[in-house]
């Protein structure tokens, strides 16, 4: 679960990116973050996967609280999560479908299935079909 409550962030030179957000995503619920340019969004995503913290407010992401969230306890946390960046960050020598099998690897998924695990997830995305392109 995601929880964001009376979450604030300021920054020294640009001011208020985000002023007393609350929201929560439950278990199984699939959601869109969207918005103008400027208006936050990335900076949710960074108090997500614990890149970043708020100025005030709590964040609790599978339990994991931003006000706690430590070394191993964060990397453990991306581990289990899933962050779609714009610019992609794919292995360039890899294709579609060897990027998210390295990525079931490194997490530890077993062996036995990940392949049903990439097919799966390609086509959730609506990727199936560059499943064998590098671009």
């Amino acid at each position: 679960m995601i929880r964001l409550h009376e979450v604030s962030k300021e920054y020294p030179r640009s001011g208020a990116a985000l002023s007393r957000v609350t929201f929560q995503v439950k278990k199984g619920e699939f959601v869109f973050l969207t918005g103008p340019s400027g208006s936050g969004k990335s900076t949710i995503l960074r108090f997500l996967y614990m890149a970043d913290k708020p100025t005030s407010g709590k964040v609790w992401v599978n339990g994991v609280s931003s006000d706690t969230a430590r070394g191993r306890e964060i990397s453990q946390l991306r581990r289990r999560i899933g962050i779609v960046f714009q610019d992609f960050r794919l292995l360039e020598d890899r294709t579609a479908e060897a990027n998210v099998r390295f990525a079931l690897e490194v997490t530890g998924a077993p062996k036995a299935s990940i392949q049903s695990k990439v097919s799966r997830v390609l086509s959730q995305v609506g990727l199936a079909s560059k499943a064998t392109s590098y671009r």
